[in-house]
Formats: C-alpha cells, sequence, structure tokens
C-alpha cells in the first residue's frame, strides 16, 4: 500500500482490497498444498534397473554390481529386479558421507538433549602410557559415595 493519509470513508474500501489479497493468498497455498501432497503420494514408483540406473546417475553395469552384491534396495519376483524410487532416495541418505548439516533448531535441540549436555564430564587424569583421559561426571549423587574415593579407585585400577 502507498503512504496516503487514510480517512474513516475508506475504510471499506481497504478492508475489502485487504480481503482480497487474503483470499488470492489463501487459493495459493491450498494449490501448492495439494501441490505437495500429490507429490508425496507418487513416491513409491516401481522402477526398472534402466529407470533406476539413469535416476541414479550409474551405470547399469555397477547397479547390476550393487544389486547383486545386497547393497541396494531391491525386489527380485522374476529373472528382472524392481526397484522403489523411496527406497532408493532413503539408500542414497543412509549411505551419504557426509551428513546433512543441521539447522539451527536441530542443533540446538541435540545440545540440549545430548548426556554430555545434562551431566557434564571433567578431566581428572590421564592414564600413564596410554595417553587417554579419565573423565568423572560433575554432578555427584549420594549413592555413589565420597568423590574422592572414586576418582583414587579410578586411577588405581588403570
Amino acid at each position: 500500500m502507498e503512504k496516503t493519509v487514510i480517512t474513516f470513508n475508506d475504510l471499506p474500501e481497504i478492508v475489502a482490497q485487504l480481503r482480497d489479497e487474503v483470499m488470492s493468498l489463501r487459493s495459493l497455498l491450498t494449490e501448492q498444498r495439494s501441490v505437495n501432497n500429490a507429490r508425496a503420494v507418487d513416491t513409491h514408483v516401481p522402477m526398472s534397473v534402466e529407470e533406476a540406473a539413469e535416476y541414479l546417475g550409474i551405470p547399469k553395469g555397477t547397479l547390476y554390481m550393487k544389486l547383486s552384491e545386497g547393497s541396494i534396495p531391491a525386489t527380485k519376483p522374476g529373472k528382472r529386479y524392481c526397484l522403489y524410487r523411496d527406497e532408493l532416495d532413503k539408500w542414497l541418505e543412509s549411505s551419504r558421507k557426509n551428513p546433512v548439516p543441521l539447522s539451527d533448531e536441530e542443533l540446538s535441540e541435540s545440545l540440549y538433549s545430548s548426556p554430555t549436555a545434562a551431566s557434564p564430564l571433567r578431566v581428572i587424569g590421564k592414564r600413564h602410557g596410554r595417553g587417554q583421559e579419565l573423565y568423572q561426571s560433575d554432578t555427584w549423587r549420594p549413592d555413589e559415595g565420597d568423590p574422592s574415593t572414586a576418582r583414587d579407585a579410578g586411577t588405581a585400577s588403570a
């Protein structure tokens, strides 16, 4: 909207314009949801080996080798393999060498839910000759006994 002076008499016209804009946005959202739902339904599509090789971008010979090893999910009801697009997508995600970076929300959620965030560990010593650090929780519970004796007992057994 432009920067103009709005009077009380202009309000019905402006409200009508806003209503029209909201209705058009609502119809766009409804259309987008239907397109997304249609895509989600069509993911379990059977594919031939040729289609799967083209979809994965690998040669047919490589695909047959991986199918014979059993590393790619497929069924073989007769003489021919049958592969499904959604299973191939899951296989691609699971065989990823570098994990997908977490979003800021996922990262903060994983940090807060990790056991080390709830009970931090501190280094209490090193094992001689091995270079390994010994850790002890900063949170002491009465059923564990005296923390100083637990530390001494941990280093003595190493």
